[in-house]
């Protein structure tokens, strides 16, 4: 196809826009389960649910700290979100959730201070009919952590942190 054969300029009405604000409300945290139709992201302190066939939405997560970042596990049965700045309680915590019909949340982990930047998650199915799930979280660039963390029993297994170049 030729450039000559697309118009100057496009038209393009949208038919729905998810999560924009007009401001900064959106962190490029955005989630799509194709099979569910369903998108899920950030907005600011709020973690929407979105069935994009129905157009239905639902706040999964009301904070009193803007939300940084998502995840969900390869089954997409489960989901992390991290907010980015510390709440009242001194901690950015990590909510950990159960998708489904009725979403839940299933823990609240806290351990950094400053603010939770990236995390990302993966699972282990061995021996075969257990599963474990597992959290890694790094921190703002005031705070330099890194934990690991093991959702099934909800402890962290490992936490570095960097003071001076130096990791403990």
């Amino acid at each position: 196809m030729d450039l000559e054969e697309f118009p100057e300029t496009f038209n393009l009405e949208p038919t729905l826009v998810s999560g924009f604000d007009g401001m900064s409300g959106v962190h490029d945290n955005m989630i799509w389960i194709r099979k569910e139709q369903t998108c899920i992201y950030t907005m600011n302190n709020k973690l929407i649910i979105e069935n994009t066939k129905s157009r239905q939405q639902s706040v999964l997560c009301d904070t009193s700290s803007r939300l940084s970042c998502l995840s969900i596990f390869d089954d997409d049965k489960f989901l992390v979100v991290g907010e980015g700045e510390p709440s009242e309680n001194g901690y950015a915590c990590i909510y950990y959730y159960q998708l489904g019909e009725s979403p839940k949340l299933m823990q609240k982990l806290s351990y950094h201070k400053s603010g939770v930047q990236s995390l990302d998650t993966f699972q282990k199915n061995k021996p075969p009919g257990q599963q474990y799930r597992f959290v890694i979280s790094a921190s703002t660039a005031e705070e330099h952590t890194l934990v690991m963390w093991d959702l099934t029993s909800g402890c962290t297994m490992r936490s570095f942190a960097d003071i001076g170049g130096i990791a403990n």
